[in-house]
């Protein structure tokens, strides 16, 4: 079988309905093996044992107080489950994106006030809300 031929093949054996580009949990929770949770179930407890004192390090770099970066850490693990396409992405806060975030917010509202925070977060869900 030429390579063209097998692509046809691949690609056109399913077709993806519109629930599936908008939600691809779809397309892969119904061939989700069993004996593939546990292993899954480790990952993410190591994956969230590492996430955990990072998300509140950055809550202490952007300068709110640090259950804030523990709110980043279970929506968008949540969102890309459902959303994602990728099996190897580790989703999750970063140093650039809080250092941005509190120079803007900080230019607008003094770091350590209910308004810093809630400008923050403001700005988190915002750009969530972009790039969905």
């Amino acid at each position: 079988m030429t390579s063209s031929r097998y692509a046809t093949r691949l690609f056109a054996a399913r077709p993806i309905s519109t629930a599936e580009r908008l939600l691809p949990v779809l397309g892969w929770l119904p061939n989700y093996r069993r004996n593939w949770l546990l292993p899954d179930v480790l990952a993410g407890l190591a994956v969230w044992a590492v996430m955990v004192p990072e998300g509140m390090a950055y809550a202490g770099i952007l300068g709110v107080p640090p259950i804030m970066g523990l709110y980043t850490l279970v929506p968008p693990l949540i969102a890309y489950a459902l959303l994602g396409t990728s099996r190897l992405l580790v989703v999750g806060p970063d140093t650039a994106t809080g250092l941005i975030s509190a120079l803007t917010v900080g230019a607008v509202a003094a770091q350590g006030t209910a308004e810093f925070n809630a400008l923050t977060s403001a700005l988190a869900i915002l750009i969530g809300f972009f790039f969905l």
